[in-house]
């Protein structure tokens, strides 16, 4: 399990380095000058995803954590609704460097950025309860 949060870490590291480069530069190439929600989403990939799957990565090490249904389900759980999350930055992020302002569009963006917010929320529980678990 140690592998695998360290592998995860890994993998939100290089995307949150490389979505940082991107939109320092792409924002750069297109002359854009204002802040937009595509620079949130490399510090949502370094904290959100990088640093918490360190600290796991460390404490599944320290405290000879096993992989078990109530991980697995914390772990799909977050992965998929932080990757929900990042995307609808970046999808919000180019609307605001292109000056999109369609109400459908923001709507249907902040209704999935609030389902990816909910199921962080749940994941995050799946992942208390299986710490409380293995530490009693």
């Amino acid at each position: 399990m140690t592998k695998k949060y360290f592998k995860t870490s890994f993998i939100y590291a290089f995307f949150g380095i490389f979505i940082g480069a991107f939109y320092r530069e792409y924002t750069k190439f297109i002359g854009f000058k204002g802040h937009s929600s595509l620079g949130l989403a490399h510090t949502h990939s370094l904290v959100l995803g990088f640093f918490l799957f360190i600290i796991l990565a460390l404490a599944a090490k320290s405290f000879d954590l096993k992989e078990n249904k109530k991980e697995k389900k914390f772990y799909t759980t977050y992965n998929f609704s932080l990757v929900l999350v990042i995307g609808t930055l970046i999808a919000r992020g180019f609307c605001q460097i292109y000056g999109l302002n369609n109400s459908a569009i923001s709507a249907t963006i902040s209704g999935v950025a609030g389902l990816g917010h909910i199921a962080i929320s749940f994941a995050l529980y799946f992942l208390y309860t299986y710490l409380k678990c293995h530490l009693d």
